[in-house]
This record gives C-alpha cells, structure tokens and sequence, in this order.
C-alpha cells in the first residue's frame, strides 16, 4: 500500500468518526431537557404592558433555560405568543472540519390572549367570530390556540349581583360600558370559531396558570421531534398492526410445517376466541386460503356473517361426556368482518 492510499483511508476513516460524532449530537439535541435550549419563544411586545403575568412567565422560561424575544411586528396580531425552533445542521469540508451552521424554523403554533373585556364586547356586538377567521386567514396554516384572560371573575360579578350581593372585587369604573353576555353565549362563540376556524380556547384566570401554560406548550413543542422519532420507531417496529417482537413467534419451515399452528394463533387474536375454538373452526376451513374461499362464495354479506356461527365445539371430557355449544354469531360476523372488509376504519363489534 502506497502513501496516497494509505492517507485516503485515514481521511475517511476521520470522516466516519466526525460522522458518528454529528449523529450522537443531532441525537442529543432532541432529548427532553437538552431540546429546551433550541426553542425560543416569541411574545408581542403588548403582552408586556398589558398584562400581569409577563415577569412571572419570563422567570419560568429562564429556569428552564429558554430564549425569549419580543417584538410588535405589523404583521402578526397583538397579544400573541409563538415558537421558532433552532437547528444546528452540521456538514463536513474537504478537509474534514467540522462545519456547524444554525437556521430557525417558524413553528406552527400560535396563542393569541385577550382580555375578558374584549371579548365580551366582541360577542355583544357579534364580531367575535369575524375577528378570529380574519387572524386565522392571515396566518396561514397556524394553529391558534385564544387564550380568554380573567372572564370567570366577570360572570362572577353578575351572578352575586343576581343574588342582590354587592361585589367588591369590581369597581364601577371596571364595569363601566361593559355589556352582558351568558355563559352560553360565550360556549356557543367558542364553538363556533373552533368549527369555523379550527381555533382552540382555553380560560385561564390567574398569572400563574398562564405562566405554567406558555410553559406546557414550549415543552411540547421542544419535544415534538423526540416524539416524532419514537413514534415512527414504533411505526417500524409494528407487523400486522402489533407490537414486531419475537415473543411467542411460529416457525414456518420451507416444507410449511407450522402453518396450522400459525392459522391456530390468528384466529386466537380475537377476544372471544380460544384455542378449542380455534381448532373448531381449523378442522373446517384449514387455511386462511379456504376460509377466503368459502366467504367469496356467500350470495349475500349475512350469510358470509353466519358462515361459521353453526360450527360445533366440544368443551371438556373427549367422547360422549364432552359438552358441545356452537360458535355463535358474534364471533362469526366479527371473522368475516376481519377477513373481507375493504373499509380500515370499521370496527369488529
């Protein structure tokens, strides 16, 4: 081997560990915990002024290691919280030196907070559900979450007033050209703008659950791509719509034995099935093939569900002591549903 070969080979082989390196670090960068340092979120500046929960939540952020920013940009609706995710991407030069570039990514996730003053107003004057489907529009393929800030404290007010109690948690001046609206008007809205808009909404009353709710969706969001790569681990791991371990598995030779014993345990997958069962209907139909068969030649789809309902099965002592009942028709239509149905959404009961 000449020089040249062997420093193309220590080249790569430099190459493959920088390689490893980079994959051992993406790999990191999604764990929970460790993700939290690559989200940031992005709260309008009105949120500051307007609102009592601000210092509190920026306290619970920076705990958790979290970036923040604030800004009052024309082009995204006041009160409103969002998330943009940073990524390190990593690349290797000729020379193999690692090369690390950082991009943000808008997420696609948005809480917009109103007072519960503007809202009661916007349901007076019916433009509640007007206003959200013009946010909606203009922020395309969002999802909104509204957050309603302190209303419970409002329907408080008109209930002890009902009851001829004079409320001091209100003054006159805060109550002042504040119309009435019910708290079915207000369920109603919110179902509307959910149905019309695919707009959430959460009541929250308090600074502190307010705090601990941007919190809850920053963590979820930092953890989406951990969760997204378990779950398409999971994905790859399923066969036949179970679990792909070997516990329990039937060998298959290349002469075929072990066929019946694989027939047997799938007709034992269904609830009401059991082995004695299974063998009933195995001394039958011996194979998957001549059970298709014998549904394909059913006239209608009832007879297909009571193909196998008459089948007899014997229940303890063998020879002329053993007990015999039929299958049945549930379990039979729930067979002939799993075998010949087209639709992947029906159910077997």
């Amino acid at each position: 081997m000449d020089n040249k070969q062997s420093s193309e080979m220590k080249k790569k082989a430099a190459r493959e560990r920088i390689m490893k390196k980079i994959a051992v670090k993406q790999q990191k960068n999604i764990q929970p915990g460790e993700c939290m340092k690559f989200i940031e979120v992005n709260m309008h500046d009105n949120i500051r002024k307007n609102f009592d929960f601000y210092q509190e939540t920026l306290t619970m952020l920076e705990s958790a290691s979290v970036a923040y920013s604030m800004n009052s940009s024309l082009f995204i609706p006041e009160n409103c919280i969002s998330w943009t995710r940073i990524i390190e991407e990593y690349s290797i030069s000729n020379d193999n030196k690692l090369i690390t570039t950082i991009r943000k990514d808008r997420e696609k996730h948005m809480i917009i907070i109103w007072k519960w003053d503007q809202v009661v107003k916007q349901i007076y004057d019916k433009t509640f559900a007007t206003s959200i489907a013009f946010i909606f529009a203009s922020m395309s393929q969002t999802r909104l979450t509204l957050v309603i800030y302190g209303i419970e404290r409002y329907f408080e007010y008109y209930k002890q007033r009902s009851n001829q109690k004079k409320d001091k948690s209100y003054t006159n001046i805060e109550m002042q050209g504040i119309p009435k609206i019910s708290k079915k008007d207000l369920e109603l809205s919110l179902i509307d703008i959910q149905i019309g808009s695919n707009c959430t909404a959460r009541l929250i009353e308090n600074s502190s659950d307010m705090s601990l709710l941007i919190y809850q969706y920053t963590k979820a969001i930092a953890e989406k791509a951990y969760k997204l790569e378990i779950k398409n681990r999971l994905y790859d791991q399923i066969d036949f719509f179970a679990a792909g371990d070997n516990k329990k598995s039937v060998n298959v030779d290349n002469d075929g034995y072990g066929l019946r014993k694989l027939w047997l345990k799938q007709l034992c997958m269904f609830n009401s099935s059991s082995l004695t069962t299974a063998d009933a209907i195995c001394s039958v139909h011996s194979s998957p093939d001549e059970l298709m068969n014998a549904y394909m030649n059913c006239p209608t789809d009832k007879d297909g569900d009571e193909l196998l309902k008459s089948i007899q099965i014997k229940k303890g002592a063998s020879g002329p002591l053993a007990k015999v009942r039929k299958l049945g028709p549930e379990l039979s239509k729930k067979i002939h549903i799993m075998f010949t149905s087209t639709n992947g959404e029906q159910l077997l009961n």
